[in-house]
């Protein structure tokens, strides 16, 4: 019997909104994405390319899980504590409502789409644990239509500047709540000598950033009533592409709770020592 489940789209930034409640089943891999796929992913979401969708559960008291956040400093991120105090809102009409779902189900499990949410929040909150992602002015006006990344750039460490390279780089964050505006007039408008030449370039970087702004994440909720073995199939089926894990990984997801793989493999790690 197939878990029963609901298929929403919810605007990107309600994802972005409900970071804090995302959660990992401990039987997830770590994140593995490197930045050429990371980069590929938000240029994907800039043209309004399809990414996938994603498959989360909602904890019941069948499914008992350990968990862990995504990797992902969401904590750094100004509005941390709004975050973690919204409720993730369902569209469709037979969902359950907010008032009949307990505080513990409000944290959803990302059973499939780990690697392009924690790349998402990565890139669009800042929240990078030792990296700072910027969008290139330049790059989006002359060259976005060539299908390329490289618009996209990253520095190491955490940043708070706004913008780089002469206002030329404004960093990532900022377009989520339209505060890039008034850094990309004031760039164009100082680079560039012709002002209609000016206003087109202006509006066809805002038509990247808006595009950004209101793409939309398909994604199913499984309620989670056919118990921890039935999770852990979807998870085997739904792994055996795409970044392919490991034996190991399945192993984990396969016995999970009973053993759980990856507590006994960190604990035998720590008795060995360095």
């Amino acid at each position: 019997m197939v878990p029963p489940f609901y298929t929403q789209t919810p605007t990107h930034n309600s994802l972005h909104d409900q970071a804090g409640q995302f959660k990992l089943p401990q039987f997830q891999r770590d994140f593995v994405w490197n930045e050429a796929q990371v980069a590929l992913l938000i240029d994907s979401i800039a043209r309004n390319y399809p990414i996938g969708s994603l498959l989360l559960l909602e904890p019941s008291p069948d499914i008992q899980l350990s968990t862990r956040s995504l990797q992902a400093a969401i904590a750094d991120f100004e509005h941390a504590d709004s975050i973690n105090n919204q409720n993730f809102e369902l569209d469709n009409k037979d969902a359950p409502s907010n008032k009949d779902v307990t505080p513990e189900a409000q944290e959803f499990l990302i059973l499939d789409g780990q690697q392009r949410l924690t790349s998402i929040v990565r890139v669009l909150l800042n929240a990078n644990p030792s990296k700072t992602y910027w969008f290139d002015l330049g790059e989006i006006y002359e060259s976005f239509h060539e299908e390329r990344s490289d618009w996209i750039k990253q520095t190491k460490g955490k940043s708070e500047d706004t913008t780089r390279n002469n206002g030329r780089w404004i960093r990532a964050d900022l377009i989520l709540e339209g505060e890039e505006q008034q850094y990309v007039i004031k760039y164009f408008l100082k680079h560039l000598q012709e002002e209609e030449r000016a206003m087109q370039a202006i509006q066809k970087v805002h038509r990247v950033f808006e595009t950004i702004r209101n793409y939309q994440v398909p994604y199913i909720l499984l309620e989670g009533q056919e118990g921890v073995e039935a999770i852990c199939r979807i998870f085997e089926t739904i792994n055996s592409t795409g970044t392919r894990l490991t034996t190991f990984d399945l192993a984990v997801a396969r016995y999970f709770p009973y053993p759980d793989l990856r507590d006994l493999f960190l604990r035998v790690l720590l008795d060995l020592g360095p």
